[in-house]
């Protein structure tokens, strides 16, 4: 076969055949030399049919019933049914076959017909959370590819959020994309990205020059010309105190409830995960979060985030209601049953007594 092909997305409602991005092989001449009406003989080399089971990540309806009130649990990060492969190639002298798309729900969860946190409701399944949409990449080993046994057996070495110059933070989502072989240059289209007035929603050509990895299948090295880093697994920076640490305690975990910020010039609900996910140098700068965050925020470095309370109010339950307090809350009265709820002590540390 000299071409290769995902699965068109003309299926109705869904639009997909398959949950992750497939990779289909066919023959130049038989499209060329054949028929109106004839089918075109292919083989499936990558497929990921709709078997739902949260064990093998091969799943199609993973969101919350219309009616559901979010947030709702966080979509799968490596495929979803908002996922969306958009254009994939082979990555010249590496074993790496990438490939660039998009994804949502990672961390407010995906709803049919959801009604997100700024009271519209959606036409059909969306995140609840109105920025909660990502630039996404995949990158697979063609050796594995090649010897899975079945064409559902393949995974990606690598896979994450892509934070592209003029995306907007993953809103202006990736359309389009090719990759010249010649000059080793790619090209990606952005949804809406090149608007200049208020009615024009044209897209906007992003190129990105390939320079050659050191090893395969190791993750390209790209040096865009917007200079903005290419894809790599997401670690998140470190955020330097101006003045020291008042403490340093012996772990270093990000709490896990959801805390109340602002971001963006709006009043939102995240936990750690979405600081971690992008932007974590600009979300950990928020006051509050790099005390609720200590191992995203710091860990990164020879030793956490300074150990203090959070100032941001959580989300928690208490006596079977859900309420957002702050640490100042946890210290009042019956301190030692509320450091006790899961996620309070990391938020709170000196207040719980987590600090060495």
């Amino acid at each position: 076969s000299s071409l290769f092909t995902g699965w068109s997305s003309v299926y109705s409602i869904i639009s997909r055949y398959s949950i992750g991005p497939s990779l289909w092989t066919f023959d130049e001449g038989t499209v060329l030399n054949g028929s109106p009406g004839d089918q075109i003989p292919t083989r499936a080399f990558m497929n990921f049919p709709y078997t739902y089971d949260e064990s093998t990540h091969l799943g199609d309806i993973d969101w919350a019933p219309q009616g559901t009130p979010g947030p709702f649990a966080p979509a799968d990060p490596l495929w979803n049914g908002l996922a969306q492969a958009v254009y994939g190639f082979f990555v010249p002298e590496t074993t790496t076959f990438l490939v660039i798309g998009n994804t949502a729900g990672l961390e407010t969860g995906i709803g049919y017909k959801a009604v997100q946190e700024n009271g519209i409701e959606c036409p059909g399944p969306c995140p609840y959370g109105t920025d909660d949409y990502y630039n996404y990449y995949w990158m697979f080993d063609i050796e594995e590819i090649l010897a899975a046994e079945t064409v559902s057996d393949i995974r990606p070495y690598d896979y994450g959020a892509w934070d592209i110059p003029f995306s907007n933070n993953g809103l202006n989502s990736i359309i389009g994309a090719t990759y010249d072989t010649t000059s080793r240059m790619l090209y990606i289209a952005l949804q809406n990205a090149g608007q200049m007035g208020l009615y024009d929603r044209p897209p906007l050509i992003v190129t990105f020059a390939l320079t050659r990895p050191p090893t395969a299948p190791t993750a390209f090295t790209s040096a865009p010309v917007a200079s903005t880093p290419a894809p790599v697994a997401s670690t998140p920076a470190p955020v330097v105190a101006n003045t020291p640490a008042p403490a340093v305690s012996t772990t270093c975990v990000d709490s896990s409830l959801r805390f109340k910020l602002q971001w963006n010039g709006r009043k939102i609900t995240r936990n750690c995960f979405w600081v971690s996910n992008r932007a974590t140098i600009q979300r950990c700068s928020v006051e509050g979060v790099s005390a609720a965050c200590r191992d995203t925020c710091g860990g990164a470095s020879t030793s956490c985030s300074a150990c203090e309370d959070t100032t941001l109010r959580l989300k928690l339950e208490w006596n079977g209601r859900i309420i957002h307090r702050d640490c100042s809350w946890v210290g009042n009265r019956a301190t030692i049953q509320r450091c006790g709820i899961v996620g309070v002590a990391d938020a709170c540390p000196v207040t719980c007594g987590n600090c060495s």
